[in-house]
């Protein structure tokens, strides 16, 4: 039996300043846990507010859909915060699969299109890795080099955690760590990531038509992509 969500009992929602310098959300003056029960402490007051604006939407019933900051930040405290290392090596066995690296050879206009709009965001990440990246047609797997694995490795270990937990969501939703790279280090907006990485379904759609089912879930990742990247904006203001 599904259990039941959690009802509202509070009335009130705030944001406390510790003495620490983390921001944490008191729900009646008592501190938001995640899950796991660790106190929801964020290092940013924007962030801190955005997850107290999410409880205080609250109407009877906790929704998690609804709370995307609240998600996040739940997932850089419990996993970024606790599982470092284990995520990282995670992400590092994706690095051969990057769908960003694995073109068409047809039709004409596909390939001219993922070369083109591919082929910026690869070379922006060859040239913030300072690597060459291995580009192949078709659906053989392609190996990248040893310098690729462990110049994104460095990049990885040197990211905070807010950034760490944006990449992790990026790459997992959009099957491409070149696009997570590029959304939380700056080559693009959600938008130009999404179309980035979809690229290729959505000239599918151009050509075949739209399906309907398909549409709702690229809305769906558009509206998590736009989230990641508020979460992530916040996380960077004092």
């Amino acid at each position: 039996m599904a259990s039941q969500a959690p009802r509202r009992f509070w009335k009130e929602v705030s944001v406390v300043e510790g003495g620490s310098g983390l921001f944490t959300v008191a729900l009646d003056g008592r501190t938001l846990k995640t899950p796991g029960k660790r106190d929801l402490a964020v290092a940013s007051r924007p962030l801190a507010q955005a997850v107290a604006e999410e409880w205080a939407a609250v109407d009877k019933t906790v929704d998690p859909s609804l709370m995307p900051m609240t998600q996040l930040v739940n997932t850089m405290i419990e996993r970024i915060g606790e599982q470092r290392a284990g995520i990282i090596d995670e992400l590092m066995r994706y690095v051969d699969a990057d769908a960003l690296c694995y073109e068409a050879a047809e039709p004409a206009d596909l390939v001219a299109r993922q070369q083109a709009e591919w082929g910026a965001l690869r070379g922006w990440v060859e040239t913030r890795l300072a690597v060459l990246l291995t580009v192949t047609s078709g659906l053989m797997p392609q190996d990248q080099s040893p310098a690729v694995h462990v110049a994104l490795r460095q990049a990885l270990e040197a990211m905070d955690a807010p950034t760490l937990t944006a990449f992790q969501a990026v790459a997992g939703a959009v099957g491409s760590w070149c696009a997570a790279l590029g959304f939380v280090f700056g080559f693009g907006d959600a938008g130009l990531i999404f179309r980035t990485a979809l690229l290729e379904e959505l000239f599918q759609a151009e050509l075949w038509g739209e399906d309907w089912e398909a549409q709702d879930r690229r809305d769906a990742l558009l509206a998590d992509l736009l989230a990641i990247e508020r979460f992530l904006t916040l996380s960077r203001q004092g």
